[in-house]
Parts: C-alpha cells; structure tokens; sequence
C-alpha cells in the first residue's frame, strides 16, 4: 500500500523509497504534510511516525470550502471579484444556514421535499429592507 511505503520518509532518515527502487532523500529543513480522509489502511508503525490532527469535517463550517474553491479561481478573477464573492458569502451563507436550521423541517426524505414556513420577518435583508 502507497501509505506503508511513506514509513522511510518519515523515519529520522528522511529517505523517500519509490516502487522504481529509485531513493529520495529530503532535506533536514523539508517536512511532510499530507490529508487523508481515514486511516484505515494505515499500520500502527505509519501511526506512531506521525503528528495527528483530527478534525470533524462539520466542525470546520463553509469558509474552508468556500475558501479552497476561491483559490482555484484564475488569479485575475480572484483579484476581481474575490473580495465581493467573500463579502456576499459572508453576508449570506451563515444567514442562509440559520434560516434552514430554523424553519426547515429536517426528516428521512430528501431536503427538496420538506416545506420551510417564511414569515415576513425573514424577507428582510440587514437594513430592513423588503427582499421579495
């Protein structure tokens, strides 16, 4: 498996084994990162050589995803636009999920199919101003 094969590299020796039998050897100021969604193919020996950071995805909220979508924007686009695309997300994307958490009934059937109550109240943008 490719994550047993990260064990030298991670070793004190640094050294990069390929399956060509070439041999990499990093530096002493490089340092590997790498995600993994799990660790179910990993060995204990892979375990007990790395730092683990354990995150829930939903934990992390939508900026992160917002965020690394952004960043695949050309950089004239993200010179552009990206300062209005984070402010129109952050104005609407936590008010959005506050909405849907209130008012949307949440069940077994799909989202699409369950009714969200809308009360005039909530047709109000920040300045209260009608949004309908």
């Amino acid at each position: 498996l490719w994550i047993e094969s990260m064990n030298t590299v991670l070793d004190d020796n640094k050294k990069l084994c390929l399956m060509s039998g070439e041999i990499i050897q990093l530096s002493n100021s490089m340092n590997l990162i790498f995600e993994t969604n799990d660790l179910s193919q990993a060995s204990p020996a892979t375990v007990s050589r790395c730092g683990m950071i354990y995150m829930e995805p939903g934990s992390l909220g939508w900026r992160p995803l917002f965020n690394s979508w952004l960043s695949t924007l050309p950089q004239k686009a993200q010179d552009a636009v990206g300062k209005l695309l984070t402010g129109l997300f952050d104005w609407v994307v936590d008010k959005s999920l506050r909405y849907v958490a209130k008012f949307c009934k949440r069940g077994s059937n799909h989202p699409a199919d369950q009714p969200c109550s809308v009360s005039d109240e909530d047709n109000r943008d920040l300045h209260g101003q009608d949004i309908r």
